[in-house]
């Protein structure tokens, strides 16, 4: 008994404190390393998880800012509301609410909007136009009128659109109107922060931590954050936009295994002790129970080292479950870093393509190590890839499928680019548009490319069933050249209008866009619409001209939008002076679709076709209105009477008046109502328009032909004549005869 008490002891002597230094041990590295990897991951984590959710939420609200800015700055049909004459300010709202209502509809994250103008006080939203004196939101706007527009985006407020309304809470961007002079009056845009608080959210969502946004008020923004206590909660960093000025926080909620080892370090201590007390315990208890040879214990010692314990709760059980846990945190870690890099790569991309991010030659090259890229290539081009008839693609396919597709599109522009020898970086930079820069090898001017395109459009549609346009650039060869590279693919792609669906244009291969012919074509546009008002049958032979024209100069979209908008201009202007009858049909129906069609056109052909077969259904009614016309036959009977005169200076009002027993008022007035324009413009356009015969067709000095018009002063003729052409009778004469 006593040998035995002996060993007893002597084991307990020789193994405690062996098993009481392990354990120290083991658990002081294991806090240590834990400790510093923890901290140091979290640290480098929670900077780029808020850089992420910063630079998300910041670019949300910029590309509302940028959309209201490009809508105030191109959207005449909005600015036509500041522009209202006195007298006339609830007439001709149709226009400014329906752009208002687009604006809204096409920006999700829009939740309202209205439009206050400076000169009557009026307030205009996508439903109602009221004074700001009984405007739900009317403390907002007499705050802004005192005291200026806020810079940037405003804290939370309650926005109410009705005075009896329940106040919805939102954050505002208010903006001068019109762009240029901002002295009209102000646009605002209301943000519901329920959609901020959900962006916010999905961002941040976690079991063990939270991320809260404060505005510049202090008032938390998302509902995850306002649901953290500050006082129970570790906050772990924090960064404020430059931009919003809003404040964005991180850190671990309270509960969960990472809190207790963030917060709670010293307790994990004690639970250390606490598992040295059971440690000892045990080692009395089985020495006491088995009383076993100590080789025996270590073996045990090392088997539960290596495996995982079934049963009990010993310190090495809790090692092995605290190592699992770092390496699934590990794991973890990988997986967003990896995340992560495909983000930042779309963001460099669009970086480049937008020229925000100039990179030097060092710089450049490590990011294309970074991302695998060709680092040692010659020259860069880009191609822009446009999804046809997208209206359409998006109605056929589910958003599911919609994501498949482009994913399947941009992988085999890869692989086709590897065929060719070349390297294909793609990325989408819109719905409906991929970018793609091309790494080359060898000094190229970019037009090899063509048969790649050609290649990828021809698959597209046979295995995909819907067709791309692509726009080339030419190429170049620094990083810094790439947002060069890009305007001219996507100008290029800007004369698909002309030239059809599936197509590969080059910007060098495009005709460029020839600006003495704008205002000619201007003025075909002004002949078109006093034709058709008149009741002229040649209206369509020029209209057809006029489109041929297009055709013929490979007019870009944007000048194909200018011209048809100025013909829209001018009908509506001359339709206004007609019978009330067909007027409220032409406000109501017919300009209405107008605007639409040009709105939703892709193609010259198929704008040119439905413009066609719409006036020209129009047309009938009106000509059926100019024939009923009592003054029928006595305006065709002045036309004669002009025309035979146009050679006499002395021809007027009065002079026509006296040939038909009419008082000058009554002669204006038959010749305004029928002919759609003043005497004096009818007279001068006809004496215009044969002067430019006689310019053309003989060599007769410019004082003569001024006579033969009825201009006995040839410098009266010359200066109505650059003012209709907008150059001399001489110039006129020289640009025919080269022609």
């Amino acid at each position: 008994m006593l040998s035995k008490k002996n060993w007893f002891n002597r084991l307990l002597i020789s193994y405690i404190p062996v098993f009481v230094i392990i354990v120290f041990i083991l658990s002081g590295l294991f806090f240590v390393f834990a400790n510093y990897i923890t901290q140091s991951q979290s640290k480098k984590t929670n900077v780029i998880f808020m850089e992420q959710a910063m630079s998300n939420l910041d670019r949300t609200l910029k590309q509302i800012d940028l959309t209201v800015l490009r809508e105030l700055n191109t959207n005449e049909g909005l600015n036509s509301f500041y522009f209202a004459p006195e007298g006339d300010r609830y007439n001709g709202l149709a226009l400014p609410a329906t752009k208002l209502e687009q604006l809204v509809s096409g920006s999700p994250e829009i939740a309202s909007a209205y439009l206050y103008r400076n000169t009557d006080g009026k307030v205009l939203s996508n439903s109602l136009i009221v004074p700001l004196e009984v405007f739900g939101d009317a403390e907002f706007l007499q705050n802004i009128i005192q005291n200026g527009p806020p810079a940037a985006w405003t804290p939370i407020r309650g926005y109410t659109e009705y005075l009896d309304e329940e106040p919805k809470s939102v954050v505002r961007l208010v903006r001068r109107a019109p762009l240029l002079t901002g002295d009209k009056g102000f646009i605002v845009i209301n943000v519901s922060v329920d959609y901020i608080s959900k962006m916010i959210d999905q961002m941040g969502y976690s079991h063990y931590s939270f991320i809260r946004v404060l505005d510049e008020s202090g008032h938390t923004i998302n509902s995850q954050g306002a649901g953290v206590e500050s006082s129970r909660a570790l906050q772990s960093g924090s960064m404020k936009s430059a931009y919003t000025g809003w404040e964005m926080q991180i850190g671990l909620k309270e509960g969960g295994f990472t809190y207790l080892f963030s917060s709670l370090y010293i307790g994990w201590m004690l639970i250390t002790v606490v598992m040295l007390i059971i440690g000892i315990w045990w080692i009395i208890h089985a020495s006491r129970t088995h009383y076993r040879p100590v080789e025996s214990i270590l073996n045990q010692v090392r088997a539960g080292a290596l495996h995982k314990a079934s049963a009990g709760k010993d310190e090495f059980h809790f090692i092995q479950n605290a190592i699992t846990e770092l390496i699934d945190q590990t794991n973890e870690f990988q997986q967003k870093h990896r995340q992560d890099m495909v983000y930042r790569k779309q963001v460099l991309f669009m970086e480049l393509i937008q020229g925000n991010k100039p990179l030097a030659p060092e710089a450049w090259k490590e990011q294309l190590d970074a991302y695998r890229l060709p680092v040692e290539s010659v020259n860069l081009q880009m191609a822009v890839i446009e999804l046809d008839k997208f209206q359409q693609f998006c109605e056929r396919y589910s958003q599911r499928d919609q994501s498949l597709l482009k994913f399947a599109l941009k992988s085999v522009i890869t692989e086709m680019a590897e065929k060719h020898a070349l390297v294909a970086w793609g990325e989408w930079i819109d719905s409906d548009r991929l970018g793609v820069l091309l790494f080359h090898q060898e000094e190229t001017d970019g037009l090899s490319t063509k048969s790649l395109f050609e290649e990828l459009h021809s698959w597209v549609q046979g295995h995909l069933h819907f067709t791309v346009t692509t726009g080339l650039s030419s190429s170049v060869k620094q990083s810094e050249d790439i947002l060069l590279a890009y305007e001219e693919a996507a100008t290029a792609l800007k004369y698909k209008t002309v030239l059809g669906f599936s197509r590969v244009i080059h910007f060098l291969e495009v005709k460029p866009k020839q600006d003495g012919d704008v205002y000619n074509r201007l003025q075909s546009v002004r002949g078109i619409v006093i034709m058709y008002k008149q009741g002229n049958d040649e209206w369509q032979t020029a209209f057809s001209s006029l489109i041929q024209h297009l055709r013929d100069d490979h007019a870009a979209q944007d000048d194909i939008v200018i011209t048809m908008e100025y013909m829209n201009y001018q009908l509506n202007q001359a339709m206004k002076e007609l019978h009330a009858a067909y007027k409220v049909r032409w406000e109501q129906e017919t300009y209405p679709a107008l605007l639409a069609i040009l709105e939703h056109h892709e193609l010259l052909d198929e704008l040119a076709e439905r413009y066609f077969g719409l006036l020209s259904e129009e047309y009938a009614r009106l000509k059926e209105l100019h024939e009923n016309s009592s003054n029928r036959v006595l305006i065709r009977q002045m036309q004669k009477f002009i025309e035979d005169h146009l050679y006499n200076p002395d021809l007027s009002l009065n002079m026509i008046g006296e040939a038909f027993d009419l008082n000058d008022k009554q002669v204006s007035q038959v010749i305004k109502q029928e002919l759609g324009e003043k005497f004096v413009d009818y007279l001068a356009r006809l004496r215009i328009q044969y002067a430019k015969r006689l310019l053309e067709e003989t060599d007769e000095p410019i004082q003569a032909v001024s006579l033969k018009v009825g201009y006995v002063h040839a410098l009266s003729f010359i200066r109505m004549f650059k003012k209709m052409m907008q150059m001399t009778p001489g110039d006129y004469r020289k640009l025919h005869r080269n022609s």
